[in-house]
């Protein structure tokens, strides 16, 4: 109960909208480009007891939209995967695919030699 109610309490401070952002940082301090590291567990097989009050879970989806020109996602499935959203307005897919080429070399680089600095 008492974690619950700190949580609550958070709410109102766990969101700031993009308007609100760029009023309190000031002109010059757009970005373009969100990252993100989703790292809750989804049990995709649904081995787990889905039964609640008589009801069975059979199946869930969803979907993911971006409200940046590009947007990095990065999975644990269990291993690394990595998906990039982008506005077909700003870039085609060829320079889409190079920029996620790009982040998969730095990460390759870092993995292969944690003692070497990447730039």
């Amino acid at each position: 109960a008492r974690v619950q109610r700190e949580q609550s309490d958070l709410l109102d401070h766990q969101f700031l909208g993009l308007t609100d952002i760029q009023q309190a940082a000031g002109p010059g301090a757009g970005f373009d480009t969100l990252a993100v590291f989703e790292s809750y567990p989804v049990d995709k097989a649904g081995d787990g007891d889905t039964d609640l009050a008589g009801m069975r879970l059979l199946g869930a989806s969803g979907s993911d939209a971006t409200h940046y020109p590009f947007t990095l996602l990065a999975f644990a499935e269990p291993d690394l995967r990595l998906k990039l959203n982008y506005f077909a307005s700003i870039a085609d897919e060829p320079a889409a695919r190079a920029l996620l080429d790009r982040v998969a070399r730095v990460l390759d680089a870092f993995a292969g030699d944690a003692s070497v600095r990447v730039g």
